[in-house]
């Protein structure tokens, strides 16, 4: 078991995943500030998702190309570039919309990296934990932003929860380690035994983790705004966004260790 890449595997991910849910987390304080509406906020997530639905096959065979390591490399420092922009220059909807697709294509190469850190790194028998564990990033990310609105959105300003998260992409890219880790801890290569699950199982696995996610992200972008409109304060707005991303979080572990056995 490799916990360093395991760690760096989970931090990408949430690094990647920050530009839109501490955008979706802060929606009120920056829809003030920017003039924006409730329907440019949404048509910017659906930029931020839909970039990234469309970039996938063809970014998933370059991480093949590249390996894991530069892979979390260019989507850690491309995630924290974004995270900057969204600090200093994210003046109006145009802007934003620019940095949400090269967000959304940074978060691509993560998943996809971090994917491949995992698979090369663990044995395959911790592979339901280990990737319920992966998948904890994204209600790591929405904790983050849920936190972020008093933290930040209600004192100093929600500029200063992009530029903190920028910091943590600068970390997470300077842990990555060299280059030839992927190829100390890759299985070698040989023939493999041929796939035992139909391919229509596969794509109606696809398509009932598409809804499912797709109603995450739903709820998760508008959580805070929805709440605040209903007469909750922007503080405890935040907080209930906090606590559900940890109902979220604990969930998919458990899920992870009974899919383990």
């Amino acid at each position: 078991m490799r916990w360093p890449v395991v760690a760096i595997a989970v931090g990408c991910t949430t690094v990647a995943a920050l530009p839109a849910f501490l955008t979706a987390a802060l929606a009120v304080q920056i829809r003030v500030d920017l003039d924006l509406g409730v329907a440019t906020i949404g048509a910017l997530f659906g930029i931020y998702f839909g970039v990234g639905a469309l970039g996938s096959p063809f970014l998933g065979r370059v991480v093949d190309r590249i390996g894991w390591p530069t892979g979390i490399r260019i989507a850690g420092s491309a995630s924290g570039l974004v995270l900057v922009g969204m600090a200093t220059i994210a003046s109006n909807v145009t802007v934003i919309a620019l940095l949400f697709i090269a967000g959304g294509l940074a978060a691509v190469i993560a998943n996809t990296s971090a994917n491949r850190a995992l698979a090369r790194s663990v044995p395959a028998e911790r592979y339901g934990i280990l990737f319920g564990l992966k998948h904890t990033a994204v209600p790591t990310a929405t904790l983050l932003g849920g936190l972020a609105v008093p933290v930040f959105g209600l004192t100093i300003g929600w500029q200063w929860a992009f530029a903190t998260g920028a910091v943590l992409a600068a970390i997470l890219v300077a842990s990555v380690p060299n280059e030839h880790t992927e190829r100390r801890t890759a299985r070698p290569d040989g023939p493999r035994p041929r796939p035992t699950t139909p391919l229509i199982g596969l794509v109606l696995l696809g398509a009932v983790a598409a809804l499912g996610i797709a109603a995450i992200d739903s709820v998760t972008s508008f959580l805070v705004s929805y709440a605040v409109e209903e007469g909750i304060s922007e503080s405890s707005a935040g907080l209930l966004l906090g606590a559900a991303s940890v109902v979220g979080l604990v969930t998919r572990l458990a899920g992870g260790f009974l899919i383990a056995g």
